[in-house]
């Protein structure tokens, strides 16, 4: 906590909690892969990371504490894991590069400003996500309608779905969605999609 110097560090395999304000304001960390068997993350353990860009989720994780990623200021992707049922209160507020995050349907609780105003919810209907998003007039996409840029119908938008565009651009291979392929959304598949998923 406070180690504004901390740019690195490896977490034991045998690790099971994080405490609550573990790395609070360790402003130089820039990525962190918390290890499978963690169960448990206390709340602000990640306040103010501010370089910070990703940070990888266990599969056990049931519980999105309370401000966890609170002004996390250069997160840019997150993906909740499966088990998650609830997101605390101003988990991911004032992540300002944070621009899009998938919940799904079995998240039944979000706490207050819990997500930016700024982030497109990616997510079920119905859903608590979706009811979250329309309370606070939150851009809100469904997931039965397929993603945007999403090429290879895998729920995420990442380096697969521009590998999926390009065969397709350049060898004439259908992408597995050319509905989601089309991301720019103005009704034709080329180079401007490409560009767009590399945005994303």
């Amino acid at each position: 906590s406070g180690c504004s110097s901390l740019a690195s560090i490896t977490l034991p395999q045998s690790l099971v909690i994080i405490e609550w304000n573990a790395f609070y304001e360790c402003s130089s960390l820039t990525n962190l892969k918390i290890p499978d068997g963690v169960t448990e993350i206390g709340p602000r353990a990640f306040y103010s990371c501010s370089s910070l860009s990703a940070v990888g989720l266990p599969p056990g994780l049931t519980e999105i504490e309370g401000g966890l990623f609170l002004d996390c200021t250069s997160l840019a992707g997150i993906t909740i894991p499966d088990g998650v049922t609830s997101i605390g209160l101003s988990a991911f507020q004032e992540c300002k590069s944070l621009n899009r995050i998938t919940i799904r349907a079995q998240v039944t609780s979000i706490g207050e400003n819990a997500i930016g105003r700024h982030i497109t919810i990616y997510g079920d209907v119905p859903s608590a996500a979706k009811d979250y998003a329309d309370a606070k007039n939150i851009p809100f996409v469904d997931l039965a309608g397929g993603i945007p840029g999403d090429a290879n119908n895998d729920l995420e938008v990442d380096a697969l779905d521009l590998i999926s565009l390009v065969d397709y651009l350049v060898k004439g291979t259908p992408c597995p969605s050319m509905k989601n392929a089309d991301a720019n959304q103005d009704s034709k598949v080329d180079h401007q999609d490409a560009v767009a998923i590399i945005k994303m």
